[in-house]
């Protein structure tokens, strides 16, 4: 047999200080579990914040830096332009050996350059290229000066643009021509003394009233620039990167993807570098990117730098601040919940010692004179006085209650003598009622009997109606019978009378026979004795008629005497179906009476059993009453 109680229980079994100290520790702990939370979300969000901001403020030192640094080298060349354009407006063109020593100058002075150069339109310079078509190496075929002074081989020297007519690989020449403004090239790879070298070209053209006759440029190297842009880490394990108007790298730590198409950027980011705007996104592995436009000048497609870091490192220093605090916070719970169990229990003391008190009071040995100190906290103490006066009240109840015990033990005894006086007569009506009960169980029984013989004497008198109706039904036909005697004998008689008048003519006719014979002579003596017997025929035969006339006669009147009979004996079956058919009914009547006195006998006896049963309950009472009763009174 399980004897664990259920955990809904245990709440019950706890003690009062227990249960205050659970709260309180709880509350404790909800308290710092919520400062914790609070702290850990504020902690994430600044530490998130402090990341972009350190990752902002990185992308536009850069961008300041690239800006200012490519700002300088453009100046140079537009410097260089602007030379060029004022000689050639005052009509004054500069020699091909002043071009030189120009850009030999410029490529001298800065030292960041690999190459310094300016192209001219076909004679655009001073009409003079065919006279040196073919001079190299500041001369090709054309003889348009293309020279390009460069410090590739380590020492300065001169050779020959190339490609600078080939669409696709010409941009350094073609946009500056198209755009007439300076230009900022994508960053390229172009051959500087047999090595391959990524660069960007400064461009500035030369117009001279609205047309273009030439530009000066200058290669500026990328090298130094990608790996001081490369080497940036703002946060930990970021990653900086420079990328073209274009979207091409310009700088990155990855050095395969130089000069080549961000493909890993969505289309929405090269937008917003090509249109110079600064935004930032977080891509679907926790990196977040942000972007700065390097604008170098007004009309310059910008080009922006990219800080990426991931989520997860720059949070690493507000994780590890929030294990320290969720330690703090752990410690801080288990001081406070120790704190609060010992604070519960010396508050509780009192309540406590109260507790015991009102044990003490429970038992059969109670001092009801007992009293609580007062002295201590104004909730305690305030209970100690309220415990006081109560105990004051119920001393009082109890002398009360002595002084009124006398008063319940007489009256205990007049209860008990009343009751077994009524107990007497309770015992004494239950047995007539069962007296009551047995005669009314043998009513019952004769008033079954009663029931059953009405009804079988209504089964009888249904019977001899029936028969009744059927003796009544066949004087019907008697009568009918007789009737239809009565007729057929006056008919008859009405036939035998007409056989005597054909006898008495027949008679007179025999007569006057006779006499005619008679008349005759000898001659009518056979004819007379002929009439003579037929007069005796005829006499015999009326004679006959006459006596069963007379027969018919009596019949009829023997037949009408009967047929009144018979009506007579008719009227009277009628009258006696009609007196079985009453008694029928009262005999129906009789029994339908004695089917309900029987069931009105029954729930009479029934209510008589009841009663008894109620009476002998009654008894039982009254019995407990008078022990009660004698409790009280002893």
């Amino acid at each position: 047999m399980n004897t664990l109680n259920p955990p809904s229980s245990l709440p019950r079994r706890l003690s009062l200080t227990a249960k205050l100290s659970i709260a309180a520790t709880l509350l404790c702990v909800l308290c710092v579990l919520a400062t914790s939370v609070v702290l850990g979300v504020r902690t994430a969000e600044a530490a998130r914040e402090q990341a972009q901001q350190q990752a902002s403020l990185a992308a536009q030192e850069a961008a300041g830096d690239v800006a200012a640094e490519i700002g300088r080298s453009f100046s140079a060349v537009q410097t260089l332009a602007a030379t060029l354009h004022g000689m050639k407006a005052a009509a004054l063109p500069p020699s091909r050996e002043q071009l030189d020593a120009m850009a030999k100058q410029v490529l001298t002075q800065h030292t960041e350059f690999i190459g310094t150069y300016s192209i001219w339109e076909p004679n655009a310079l001073d009409g003079r290229d065919a006279e040196f078509a073919g001079q190299a190496p500041a001369h090709d075929a054309t003889g348009r000066y293309i020279a390009y002074w460069n410090r590739g081989g380590g020492a300065i020297a001169v050779e020959p643009l190339l490609d600078y007519e080939k669409a696709g690989a010409n941009d350094w020449y073609a946009i500056p021509r198209q755009t007439r403004k300076p230009a900022l090239i994508e960053p390229y790879i172009y051959p500087v003394a047999g090595k391959d070298v990524l660069m960007t070209t400064l461009a500035a053209p030369i117009v001279i009233n609205g047309q273009f006759v030439g530009m000066a440029g200058a290669d500026l190297p990328l090298q130094g620039l990608s790996e001081r842009v490369a080497r940036m880490q703002p946060v930990p394990d970021s990653r900086v990167a420079l990328l073209s108007s274009g979207g091409l790298y310009v700088a990155t730590q990855d050095s395969g993807k130089l000069a080549k198409k961000a493909e890993d950027l969505p289309p929405d980011a090269l937008a917003r570098i090509a249109r110079g705007e600064a935004h930032r996104y977080e891509d679907a592995d926790g990196w977040v990117h942000l972007f700065q436009p390097v604008l170098v000048m007004e009309g310059v497609a910008p080009w922006s730098v990219q800080v990426s870091y991931p989520l997860n490192a720059a949070m690493a220093a507000a994780r590890q601040l929030l294990m320290v605090a969720a330690g703090a916070a752990l410690v801080a719970c288990a001081l406070a919940s120790v704190a609060m169990v010992v604070l519960v229990r010396r508050l509780m003391k009192p309540l406590h010692e109260l507790g015991q008190t009102m044990t003490r009071l429970s038992s059969a040995e109670a001092d009801l004179g007992v009293k609580l100190d007062e002295a201590g906290s104004e909730e305690l103490a305030t209970i100690a006085r309220g415990f006081n006066r109560f105990m004051g009240q119920i001393a009082q109840v109890f002398d009360q209650v002595r002084r009124n015990a006398d008063g319940v033990a007489t009256a205990s005894s007049e209860i008990a003598q009343g009751n077994l006086d009524l107990s007497s007569r309770t015992e004494q009506q239950a047995s007539a009622l069962q007296q009551t009960s047995a005669s009314m169980d043998q009513l019952s029984q004769t008033v079954k009997q009663n029931a059953d013989s009405a009804r079988t004497a209504n089964d009888l008198a249904l019977s001899t109606s029936d028969v009744a109706k059927q003796g009544g039904a066949v004087m019907g036909q008697v009568v009918s019978t007789m009737k239809d005697i009565h007729e057929a004998s006056r008919r008859i008689g009405d036939i035998i009378g007409t056989i005597d008048g054909i006898a008495f003519q027949t008679n007179i006719l025999a007569l006057n026979a006779a006499v005619e014979a008679a008349r005759a002579g000898e001659q009518g003596r056979g004819f007379a004795v002929v009439a003579t017997e037929v007069r005796s025929l005829a006499s015999r035969s009326a004679e006959a008629a006459r006596a069963i006339k007379g027969l018919i006669g009596t019949n009829v009147e023997r037949v009408e005497a009967g047929s009144a009979l018979v009506d007579r004996a008719g009227q009277t079956m009628s009258e006696v179906v009609e007196s079985i058919h009453r008694v029928t009914q009262i005999v129906g009547e009789i029994s339908a009476a004695s089917r309900e006195q029987a069931d009105g006998v029954n729930q009479v006896g029934q209510t008589v059993g009841e009663m008894d049963r109620t009476t002998q309950q009654n008894a039982a009472l009254v019995e407990q009453m008078a022990a009660a009763s004698s409790s009280l009174k002893g």
